[in-house]
């Protein structure tokens, strides 16, 4: 289906990596409910030892992987190791859709910067439109059809 909204999750390739980083933290045994911060932090050092390489091979795939890796880890309120932080950040700034779209630039900044002051003491909400949603606002301004990245 492609990218429906600018948002870091507004795409069903990162909805895919979504779910391929939970299956991860999870251990395979991913359930209806979301992961836990304790999960989350358990799984530090496996992150920093490059496990998005097995979900994700081109440097914009990568990008996006990370920036899913941070927005889960924030939404649960789980710790992020400096040495994590330093790497996802790394991943994130390489976004190519960024500097086609002033939009996707500024959710992309905000992001860096969310994640850079983000201290792990409580969960933070990331903002991003569903499908169902974007398709609604479209249709009531007249539009028929969603975002075409690239």
């Amino acid at each position: 289906m492609g990218w429906w909204s600018k948002d870091i999750l507004g795409g069903d390739t990162p909805l895919d990596y979504e779910e391929d980083i939970k299956e991860i933290i999870s251990g395979g045994y991913l359930t209806d409910k979301d992961i836990t911060a304790e999960q989350f932090e358990n799984m530090d050092e496996v992150f920093v030892n490059n496990k998005i390489d097995t979900i994700a091979q081109t440097k914009d795939e990568k990008s996006i992987a990370y920036q899913v890796l941070a927005v889960i880890g924030m939404r649960v309120g789980a710790r992020i190791s400096m040495q994590l932080k330093i790497l996802m950040l790394s991943h994130i700034r390489q976004d190519e859709w960024q500097h086609e779209d002033y939009d996707r630039r500024v959710i992309i900044e905000n992001l860096m910067n969310t994640l850079k002051t983000y201290d792990g003491t409580a969960p933070v909400k990331i903002n991003s439109k569903g499908l169902l949603e974007v398709y609604a606002e479209h249709r009531a301004n007249g539009k028929t059809g969603l975002i075409n990245k690239k």
